[in-house]
């Protein structure tokens, strides 16, 4: 991108690199990728995104091979707001436009890949490893290990829909009473309930009991009648796959802002971890002792 003066952003726990400038004299977002091909899948989902609409930040320039440039959002993250009013209506539709999008209309540039069950037992393996054993030294027996391994099989069998997959504050945008969606290149195919169970166990911004109560109803409501047990399933999982990154980003990455993160993450264990989640008494014990560890 020559031309343009951009200055760099942090990326949190991304492997791709933020740039804020202007592009043909507007506000502007340059984001690198690793790849190419990386590029290119972006750009292409996020025009077919808009096509379903989808609020999402719109593309630019694609000239680059490794790079895309988007327009900037002027306003804040959701994380930052006290009060969900008059916000949270539009993003849980927003979670219903994402579940309703059919895997045979996505554009053939967008491979899309599957939460199935390698992936899933592969982010407990995330867990038992970077938040149980480097950051709470502590590894769980065999026998909590294998009802987690039991969770995720269980969330593999479960009725699918498309998902952002990283639903959560921080990549919510909030701007003059409107909403934009950051961060969904991964979106993939997932357990109906994922993106809004990522909302109600969210790592960055916790959910008044109201709020909680509402994205409850909507998955019972919109989702294929996802909720109940499957909803505290999928939300369990995505809260354990949650500490694993954020055990990776303290532990590994030096990331101190993450503690907090785990600690409200953590929080949310106590009300799902149960036997009606959870196939061993061993396990739940485990599960809700996290909390305490943490505070």
């Amino acid at each position: 991108m020559t031309g343009e003066t951009w200055k760099p952003l942090e990326a949190h726990a991304s492997t791709k690199k933020f740039f804020c400038g202007e592009w043909k004299g507007r506000p502007a977002l340059m984001i690198k990728f690793e790849r190419g091909e990386d590029a290119e899948r972006f750009a292409a989902i996020t025009k077919f995104l808009l096509s379903k609409k989808v609020p999402v930040p719109r593309v630019l320039s694609a000239d680059d091979e490794k790079a895309v440039v988007t327009e900037f959002v002027e306003g804040g993250l959701f994380s930052a707001e006290k009060r969900s009013a008059p916000y949270l209506d539009n993003i849980l539709n927003v979670a219903g436009l994402f579940a309703g999008i059919s895997p045979g209309d996505l554009p053939k540039s967008f491979k899309l890949n599957r939460m199935d069950i390698d992936r899933l037992r592969f982010e407990m393996n995330f867990f038992f490893l970077n938040f149980c054993a480097s950051y709470l030294s502590q590894k769980p027996s065999e026998k909590v290990k294998e009802a987690i391994y039991n969770l995720a099989e269980e969330l593999s069998l479960a009725p699918a829909a498309f998902a952002h997959r990283d639903y959560h504050s921080e990549n919510i945008m909030v701007s003059k009473g409107s909403i934009y969606v950051v961060d969904y290149q991964d979106a993939l195919l997932a357990p109906r309930c994922y993106d809004l169970a990522s909302l109600y166990v969210d790592g960055y911004r916790t959910p008044s009991a109201a709020e909680k109560k509402a994205i409850l109803e909507r998955s019972l409501r919109s989702v294929g009648g996802g909720g109940g047990a499957e909803f505290k399933k999928t939300a369990l999982q995505r809260a354990l796959k949650a500490l694993g990154t954020f055990g990776y980003q303290v532990v590994q990455k030096n990331k101190e802002r993450y503690r907090d993160a785990a600690v409200r993450t953590a929080g949310y264990l106590d009300g799902l971890a149960s036997e009606e989640t959870l196939s061993t008494p061993d396990a739940v014990d485990f599960v809700r002792t996290i909390r305490k560890k943490l505070t």
